[in-house]
């Protein structure tokens, strides 16, 4: 018997909600996604090995510490200007749910932050995929997983 733990099905309903906006937006690739890695090392090993990946399929092109105001910028880079949504306020909702997933998966801890993607920093990676396209890798740390969360443009 398989046995999903909380963390794990709050992050695969955080993946299913960008899936949605990617069909939204017209993508035909799944180039929207996110992951649950359980911390057998730390961050910065894991993030190594992501970039060894990445440089195998693609073009690496920068590695930064970013914090939420920067993710914010991202999603309207890559998700909402996308969006073919001309009210506001199905904007800020959109925004709210997908931000919430974040404060989900926190729940799980019993310590730590309310909402990690909030009110700490994270790692992000820049590159362009096997097809050229510019992608980036975030990474949420929690105290014992991190949350990727994939995004790639398109084209």
């Amino acid at each position: 018997m398989i046995e999903i733990f909380k963390e794990e099905l709050h992050v695969l309903e955080l993946d299913g909600f960008l899936n949605a906006l990617r069909c939204i937006m017209g993508h035909a690739d799944r180039c929207f996604g996110a992951g649950l890695i359980k911390k057998d090392s730390c961050i910065d090993t894991i993030i190594d090995g992501h970039i060894q990946n990445i440089s195998i399929n693609g073009k690496f092109l920068d590695k930064k510490k970013v914090n939420f105001e920067y993710i914010q910028k991202i999603f309207d880079k890559f998700i909402y200007s996308k969006l073919p949504i001309s009210d506001k306020e199905t904007l800020r909702n959109t925004d709210w749910n997908l931000v919430e997933y974040y404060g989900l998966i926190s729940t799980v801890e019993d310590k730590g932050e309310w909402n990690r993607l909030v009110n700490q920093d994270h790692v992000l990676l820049e590159y362009e995929d096997e097809h050229g396209r510019k992608s980036i890798h975030y990474y949420v740390e929690y105290n014992e997983f991190v949350i990727t969360t994939f995004l790639t443009m398109k084209k």
